[in-house]
């Protein structure tokens, strides 16, 4: 809470309108320690724990429950250390606390129900480390739901099976800023869903869609996106969104998708697009357009060394940069660099 400044207390200190305010003052330190005691997990006098679940046939924390096999960590953290698999009749796999991790390379999720066959619901954090994550179901899904952020390292992601490629892939959080760092991992899914509140930091990652209609959409609400060294391919109706409300960086990523190829960034007013040494293509399977903006065409967009490879459904065959649809886009609508191809 902040303190009253010396004039304020001097001013309050004559007569009972001093302590009165006191009370107030005090009575808002209560409830100022009383949410943060909620927050930091301290209530009833003892710090959250970590209950790691290393037996995943015989550990106490695992529970039947309806079709799903449930981990419930309470208001503790979760370390998943061993490969976990719906037990007796259930189809599912649910996994709550409050930071979870699963640790690979022992610890994993395997899961072949329909709808939500994986759910990782965490208060704080979602950890996955060296670990794989299956939803075997030709309709089944992965969602990895955290409040203050997700890291992914060294991770495998895979919704479907042999002939038919899953529901979607989500992963989000949803306290303000708070981000993702995904690095080293692989995703192979129909539908992949990525929505933070804060900062994207992606490096190194593999993501392909599958089945009609496969579909990449990563999202920034309120933060920046920087997807470094990634690569990008579906199928002959994939389609590409990437919006983030500030900036932008897609250097030497690759983006091989049939249809549309969506990048908008500064949608909070202000943030540029680097595209440099990216390659954006579309010239396969069903036609689509390449569209870059950068805050409504106020923001740069930098093509330096960058491959454009358009197949418009109509018009030119040229990507939409900034709103100008024809070629040079070097120096014209914010546009700057020199671009290895522009088709």
């Amino acid at each position: 809470m902040t303190a009253k400044s010396g004039e304020a207390y001097a001013c309050a200190a004559a007569g009972r309108g001093f302590v009165r305010a006191r009370h107030r003052e005090v009575d808002d330190m209560k409830r100022s320690l009383v949410a943060l005691i909620a927050v930091l997990g301290l209530a009833g006098g003892s710090a959250r724990a970590d209950v790691t679940v290393s037996d995943c046939t015989g550990d106490p924390h695992i529970k039947q429950i309806g079709k799903s096999t449930v981990v419930d960590g309470g208001g503790d953290n979760v370390i998943l250390a061993c490969h976990l698999v719906p037990l007796g009749k259930t189809s599912r796999i649910r996994i709550s606390g409050a930071t979870i991790t699963v640790q690979g390379p022992a610890g994993g999720v395997s899961a072949g129900g329909v709808g939500k066959a994986v759910l990782l619901l965490a208060t704080d954090e979602i950890v996955i480390d060296k670990a794989t994550l299956e939803a075997t179901n030709g309709n089944g899904s992965i969602q990895l739901l955290a409040r203050n952020g997700l890291t992914i390292t060294s991770a495998v992601l895979v919704t479907g099976s042999s002939d038919r490629a899953g529901k979607d892939l989500r992963i989000q959080c949803t306290a303000p800023h708070c981000p993702l760092h995904i690095t080293k991992s692989n995703i192979l899914g129909h539908i992949v869903r990525v929505s933070i509140q804060g900062d994207i930091t992606s490096a190194l990652n593999t993501i392909v869609t599958r089945g009609g209609r496969d579909l990449v959409d990563i999202r920034s609400i309120a933060g920046d996106t920087q997807l470094c060294c990634d690569n990008m391919g579906g199928g002959n109706e994939s389609t590409t969104f990437i919006s983030s409300f500030g900036a932008i960086d897609l250097q030497s990523t690759e983006i091989n998708r049939a249809e549309g190829i969506t990048v908008t960034s500064g949608l909070g007013g202000t943030g540029d697009t680097n595209l440099l040494k990216a390659t954006l293509d579309n010239d396969f399977g069903k036609r689509g357009e390449i569209v870059v903006t950068a805050a409504n065409g106020n923001g740069t967009v930098n093509i330096q060394d960058a491959t454009l490879i358009d197949d418009d459904t109509k018009g030119p065959d040229v990507s939409t940069i900034n709103g100008r649809e024809q070629l040079p886009h070097q120096g014209h609508n914010n546009t700057v660099g020199t671009p290895a191809t522009d088709d």
